[in-house]
């Protein structure tokens, strides 16, 4: 289908929607035009040519496979991968796959008529992995444990591979996804899988993902996504129960990892030769089950964090908060309290020639059932300046 071209963007708002429906009631193939936004919504009932909300498209897909949006706008609502152009119903390697020089932001009532207008927290906009829709979710489709996650799901919700930051996508919860086939790839990244990918993402929640292996909410491995103001819970994986990167450098600010589990390392984030920042938010009530590391676990890796806080974790091992292995990190300005490890370093643990440099930081009220309530270090030297102790 060809698309008609509707006007440069100076002409008035009022006279572009009026001819948008002209065209789209005359002509079935007309599609959004390039430079304006391309608009999605589940019920639209127009003639789904993107055009305006009321000749939106129906599904995210048809929009992604339409080369002149750039910009998508999607209504609150719950999307599947498998449902669309190009799809085939209930394909578990169906994927929402963002592209380069494209927008996608939800959180819209349907309605607006500028992006600002939107709110993301009130229209919740959902990418769910639920292909056969058997999944036990909240009243907005979102799943809020992975323990509900049953029958025929994605593999992987969303797919950042590829991208450079670009690629957008801003305003959506990401939920259902199971990454549990054949390795490498399809058993990593239930959420969200990333190779070689640079994304960004603002405004996101992923929410009750699983994967057999790495990642439950999402994956990285050779990339540099950036996140900000995103929400990480009740997503689970053998390790990385939140997020796993391998040799990656992953900017995160203003996040929040809340009871994520693995069952090894890294209830919330594992992080293999890689590095990145973490500036604000907290890692709270995640847990690694049988492993090292109830929020962070670093392997070879220098990550940097900034006003941070590591509370309420739990390892069934060691480092109720953290644990550096072989590892760097920088901490400046932040928490780690009342973390619990059932071995050593209630709040941290250093070995194999760990050397992390610690300033401004606050260890209280971390438990281990054995040595170093506070931290643990072995075969490692870290830099403590302003250390305030408090643990048992």
């Amino acid at each position: 289908m060809k698309r008609s071209l509707l006007f440069f963007l100076s002409i008035s708002l009022v006279f572009f929607l009026a001819l948008a429906g002209l065209m789209s009631l005359s002509a079935g193939s007309v599609h959004a035009n390039t430079g304006s936004p391309c608009y999605v919504k589940a019920d639209a009932t127009g003639a789904a040519t993107g055009v305006s909300w009321t000749h939106a498209y129906t599904t995210v897909q048809d929009a992604l496979a339409d080369a002149n949006c750039t910009e998508i706008w999607v209504a609150a609502g719950v999307y599947y991968p498998d449902e669309g152009a190009g799809q085939t119903n209930d394909d578990r390697h169906s994927t929402f796959q963002l592209k380069n020089g494209v927008a996608i932001y939800g959180g819209f009532a349907g309605n607006e008529t500028a992006r600002d207008q939107r709110n993301p927290t009130v229209n919740i906009t959902v990418l769910s992995g639920d292909l056969d829709k058997n999944d036990t979710t909240d009243a907005n489709g979102v799943v809020t444990s992975t323990d509900n996650v049953t029958g025929t799901n994605a593999y992987h919700v969303v797919t950042g591979s590829g991208t450079d930051s670009t690629a957008v996508l801003d305003g959506f919860v990401i939920t259902a996804g199971r990454a549990d086939g054949i390795q490498p790839d399809n058993s990593v990244g239930g959420g969200m899988y990333n190779n070689n990918g640079s994304p960004t993402l603002n405004n996101i929640i992923f929410s009750g993902n699983w994967a057999r292996d790495y990642g439950g909410g999402m994956y990285n491995a050779m990339g540099s996504p950036v996140l900000s103001n995103a929400t990480f819970t009740y997503n689970t994986a053998a390790s990385g129960g939140a997020m796993a990167n391998y040799t990656s450098t992953v900017t995160i600010t203003d996040t929040t990892f809340l009871t994520n589990t693995a069952t090894t390392n890294g209830g919330a984030i594992l992080n293999v030769a890689s590095g990145g920042t973490l500036t604000g938010g907290e890692f709270r009530g995640n847990e690694a089950t049988n492993g090292n590391g109830g929020a962070i676990y670093n392997q070879n890796s220098n990550p940097s964090l900034t006003n941070v806080k590591i509370w309420y974790n739990t390892a069934g091992d060691n480092g109720g908060g953290m644990v550096n292995d072989a590892s760097s990190p920088t901490l400046t300005n932040v928490v780690i309290q009342n973390n619990t490890a059932t071995s050593h370093g209630g709040g941290m643990v250093n070995w194999n020639g760990s050397a992390p440099w610690i300033a401004d930081t606050l260890f209280s009220g971390n438990q281990a059932n054995l040595d170093g309530g506070g931290m643990y270090n072995e075969n490692s030297s870290p830099t403590i300046l302003e250390l305030t102790p408090g643990n048992s």
